[in-house]
């Protein structure tokens, strides 16, 4: 459904007619996971009644019945009380490498109710998690989905539930199973939320700089390399569509041509589209969009950070190398085709500032809440106000990169 009014009433259907949507645990819980009411929530900027729904997964609930003492999930001593403080946390990574990125935002806050932190995280993610939080203890594990098939018996026997499984390997478990409080990620920002009297992000409480550090050598490679070829103009990042093609994400999708009409900027324009095709390399060359061959935009996360981060701008879709940019402190314009990737970013916001990446700015072509107009509507009046605004951004600042805060330390020209 393209409206949360049409969200609400098919739900209200289901729930007349389905009956496990009417069975609830003696605590109250429904005795299913709702993925469903999760979305609709998110759309609503209901974010902590949504991670409350999504709290009632299967691994939740497996960690709830074996570690009782340690996964406190949502409850209000998950977190050691004002002036107090506790020996070791172990936060167990999951969902896509985009999700981790973004919730890493909040890994800083760990630090003031933990003396030790031990967090999973994708393998890729590894080197660049560890060297932006080094008081934290990073371990690698790769994710396993449980609607892609993957060996049952990999190192991971000891974890009785298959979802659990898909997160934790053997090692890691008996790392939780000694941790005096168990967390997943966005569990870390509940509690901030909750900290301030909040439900979810706002506006005004949206992070602005870098939390993540890329290698030093490689942003010198870079920098330099870029100021050289760049000449001084503007330097913008584009993709336009998610590695993963399904019909599930393509509904968000742009195509290169697109793009065409930002082309049209006197700017030093950089693709940054991950497994590009052969079709649309001819269109980046003839649109003058420069690839660099040397970088793999899939799998090599501490050169996409590098390069993201010594861009003055990157627009495109949600995807990895934007989400590694926003997170490195780079200005983002997040193009949103959908209602779904409109309102979970933006929640019941009026305004534009994107409520769950960082440094982002949300752009959209719907005609006043309505996605029904047409894709050649959408993507029209999306795009001539993202290019209206990128000619405005190059007359008033040619460049406003040679200097930055960051979160976590201060990157500059000596650097």
């Amino acid at each position: 459904p393209e409206s949360n009014i049409e969200l609400h009433e098919l739900l209200e259907k289901r729930n007349k007619n389905v009956p496990k949507y009417n069975d609830y645990h003696p605590d109250g819980r429904l005795r299913y996971y709702d993925h469903e009411s999760f979305f609709l929530n998110l759309r609503e900027g209901k974010f902590g009644d949504a991670y409350a729904i999504r709290n009632n997964q299967p691994p939740n609930r497996v960690l709830e019945a074996k570690f009782p003492d340690q996964y406190r999930a949502l409850k209000e001593d998950a977190l050691p009380g004002t002036g107090q403080r506790m020996d070791r946390v172990a936060i167990i990574g999951q969902d896509g490498v985009s999700d981790e990125i973004r919730w890493a935002m909040y890994y800083q806050d760990l630090e003031k109710y933990f003396d030790r932190v031990a967090i999973s995280c994708d393998p890729r993610l590894l080197s660049i998690f560890q060297r932006s939080f080094p008081k934290y203890n990073f371990t690698g594990v790769a994710r396993r989905w449980p609607s892609i098939p993957w060996r049952a018996r990999e190192a991971r026997e000891e974890i009785s539930q298959i979802n659990l499984a898909g997160k934790l390997s053997n090692d890691f478990y008996h790392e939780i199973a000694s941790a005096d409080r168990i967390m997943f990620p966005e569990e870390i920002a509940l509690h901030s939320w909750a900290s301030m009297k909040v439900d979810g992000p706002s506006p005004e409480g949206c992070f602005d700089g870098a939390y993540l550090v890329p290698q030093p050598d490689r942003t010198a490679h870079w920098r330099k390399k870029l100021r050289v070829e760049a000449d001084g103009k503007l330097k913008v990042g584009l993709l336009w569509r998610s590695a993963l093609d399904t019909s599930k994400r393509s509904m968000h999708f742009l195509s290169v041509k697109d793009m065409a009409s930002l082309t049209d900027v006197d700017c030093h324009f950089v693709c940054l589209q991950p497994l590009i095709r052969e079709d649309e390399m001819a269109a980046c060359k003839q649109l003058g969009i420069k690839i660099y061959p040397e970088v793999d935009l899939y799998d090599d996360f501490e050169e996409i950070a590098a390069l993201t981060s010594e861009l003055d701008l990157v627009i495109g879709i949600s995807t990895l190398p934007l989400e590694i940019a926003a997170a490195c402190g780079t200005e983002c314009w997040v193009l949103t085709m959908a209602a779904q990737g409109k309102y979970l970013r933006l929640g019941n916001s009026s305004g534009e500032r994107d409520l769950n990446t960082a440094n982002a700015t949300v752009y959209t072509g719907d005609v006043d809440g309505d996605f029904t107009v047409g894709r050649e509507v959408i993507c029209g009046k999306m795009l001539t106000r993202a290019q209206s605004d990128l000619r405005s951004r190059v007359a008033a600042v040619p460049n406003q990169k040679d200097n930055r805060t960051t979160r976590v330390g201060t990157m500059n020209e000596e650097d």
